[in-house]
């Protein structure tokens, strides 16, 4: 077969092709995921495991991913990951080349991994003159300067300039326009894009590409090193949609974005968490843990791997303190075995429940843990367990844009501070309540956490009442 060659008049034989001849370094990218794949093929099974269909996570284990630079391996030399156009022609050559042709073949999971240790490689050295913004330059001394500092400067009309700011104090929000936000805001949402992500995200969003956990544990390792999470929710949107191929001549099977192994690892979320905040880009922050740790996927896998087994454990239990009381009352002989039984295994049952009782609420209402992020007073505990994670990636938000000295926390101000403080009330969650933050006046910070309350419940009764329900047909918690 021979290599394929970049031609202006030929059509593209694949995804990755026709990206190489429309790309341009402004190129933005949406985080929306593609409306429907561009081939539905299936993958051959002497080329992946049996199982990768049915259990995602067993075909690869998540880890928390680093940014260390990776050696070089035999399928991508050196000298392939010395510029970008080599590394390009590489990575088509050996990845997709393969899915062309009379006798297409889908990728391996070894193989995609190297490519995005090539694209590592090569990030480690590569300028990063479209990420880092350009630095302002430092103002020149004028002359003029110290003889406006001796009337006070030229505001302050011949008055020297006497007070000395309070460096305990906060500094003053310079107040912005709503044009001047809008704006900002959409620099936020629509941040350029690496070259080398933006190749990394055509690897992952190619029909023949499956997405395993290691897969996507290498993609947020290299948006670590970038520095770039622009991309990182729709890599996360399509981890749970995109369709699974499995033969070539059959059309791809669609998963269950709802089901518990499509759930994002606690992990990754962190670790591309941690890649939001590095950026300072918080509406992407909240975008990352709606799509990993905010989903129905994440509540249904805690079920599975926390709920289930806790169940089977505490059923267990009262088995066993049958047999004990049975054991015991082998040991006396004022009443029949049956009744000293009976009295021994009710007064076991009694303990077990009243204590398990207790345990149970103090775990639940534990909040040693929480810093800046609370629970809004009426949340339901079931509410409270299955976003747990949520809330505690959102105090992770909180403490990274937020003031670091604790006597300044409550005082941020801004549009990013007014999106996180609405996005968590309709979420049932509060940030510096009076009880977390010391030395507050109680009076007046709860009325004002009882009004922030009462408008977050309504909140979210609007958008329970805005969601449409159909009572006929109702679905399966587990149902695939």
């Amino acid at each position: 077969m021979q290599p394929a060659t970049r031609r202006p008049a030929a059509r593209a034989l694949c995804l990755f092709c026709s990206f190489r001849g429309v790309y341009t370094p402004s190129r933005r990218l949406s985080f929306r995921p593609p409306s429907r794949p561009i081939a539905r093929r299936s993958q051959p099974h002497s080329l992946v495991h049996p199982t990768i269909a049915s259990l995602r996570h067993q075909s690869s284990t998540a880890s928390k991913p680093d940014t260390t630079t990776p050696p070089p391996t035999s399928l991508y030399s050196a000298e392939d990951t010395r510029s970008y156009d080599r590394l390009f022609k590489a990575i088509n050559d050996k990845l997709f080349l393969q899915t062309v042709g009379d006798n297409p073949k889908i990728p391996r999971e070894t193989e995609v991994i190297l490519a995005f240790k090539a694209l590592q490689r090569l990030a480690a050295n590569y300028p990063a003159t479209i990420t880092k913004s350009p630095t302002p330059k430092t103002p020149q001394t004028n002359p003029n300067d110290a003889i406006l500092s001796l009337t006070g400067g030229p505001a302050t009309n011949g008055t020297p300039n006497t007070q000395k700011p309070d460096k305990n104090l906060p500094p003053e929000p310079v107040q912005q326009s709503q044009e001047t936000i809008e704006a900002e805001k959409t620099a936020k949402l629509n941040a350029p894009v690496h070259p080398l992500m933006d190749v990394a995200y055509h690897i992952a969003i190619h029909p023949f590409i499956f997405i395993s956990p290691k897969v996507l544990t290498e993609y947020i390792k290299l948006a670590a090193l970038l520095k770039d999470p622009s991309t990182l929710p729709s890599i996360f949107k399509l981890y749970a949609t995109k369709p699974v191929l499995q033969d070539p001549s059959k059309p791809a099977k669609r998963p269950n974005p709802n089901a518990a192994k499509n759930a994002i690892a606690y992990d990754s979320a962190k670790a591309a968490l941690q890649v939001a905040i590095a950026a300072k880009n918080m509406p992407i922050a909240l975008d990352i843990i709606d799509n990993s740790v905010g989903t129905k996927a994440w509540c249904r896998r805690k079920l599975v791997t926390q709920v289930l087994p806790f169940t089977a454990v505490t059923s267990a239990i009262p088995l066993g303190l049958y047999k004990v009381a049975d054991w015991l009352a082998q040991f006396q002989e004022q009443w029949l075995h049956e009744k000293a039984m009976t009295y021994a295994f009710v007064g076991f049952m009694t303990y077990y429940i009243c204590t398990g009782s207790l345990g149970m609420i103090a775990l639940l209402t534990w909040n040693d843990h929480m810093i800046r992020v609370n629970w809004i007073p009426g949340v339901y505990l079931r509410e409270r367990w299955f976003m747990e994670e949520q809330r505690a990636l959102t105090d992770r938000v909180a403490m990274a844009w937020g003031y670091q000295e604790p006597f300044k926390r409550g005082l941020e101000s801004g549009w990013e501070w007014e999106m996180l403080r609405h996005w968590a009330g309709v979420r049932g969650m509060i940030i510096d309540s009076s009880e977390m933050v010391e030395g507050r006046e109680m009076s007046a910070e709860k009325d004002a956490e009882r009004l922030a309350a009462q408008e977050s419940i309504l909140a979210r009764m609007k958008l329970k009442l805005a969601k449409p329900s159909d009572k006929k047909a109702k679905k399966r918690l587990f149902s695939t």
